[in-house]
């Protein structure tokens, strides 16, 4: 079946994208006190051109994937965030969400 709404993106941007979503979390988990955003969906996702800088070798052409609106984010004191707990071999402790945890 051929799809009547194709895609205006390729896959390795919507990975690139994801690559850029997931580094924005893991900063904001890694940070003190850590940054939960409890409310990551698609429309709290902005695109920004990339910057084009003609001294640069090498810059970067797809689009950057940001995270925007923190109105219902937690801040969570250290000890460490529960996400960033790791078991030997690095291995997370703590597998749900942050819905499932009392924050």
């Amino acid at each position: 079946m051929v799809n009547p709404y194709p895609r205006g993106y390729s896959n390795t941007a919507a990975l690139t994208w994801a690559v850029d979503l997931a580094a924005a979390v893991t900063h904001l988990h890694s940070l003190s006190p850590c940054i939960i955003h409890r409310d990551l969906k698609l429309e709290n996702i902005l695109m920004q051109k990339p910057e084009v800088d003609a001294a640069a070798p090498a810059t970067r052409k797809l689009t950057v994937a940001k995270i925007s609106d923190f109105g219902l984010h937690v801040m969570l004191e250290r000890p460490p965030c529960p996400y960033l707990i790791t078991a030997d071999g690095g291995r997370p402790v703590l597998l749900f969400g942050p819905e499932l945890q009392q924050l």
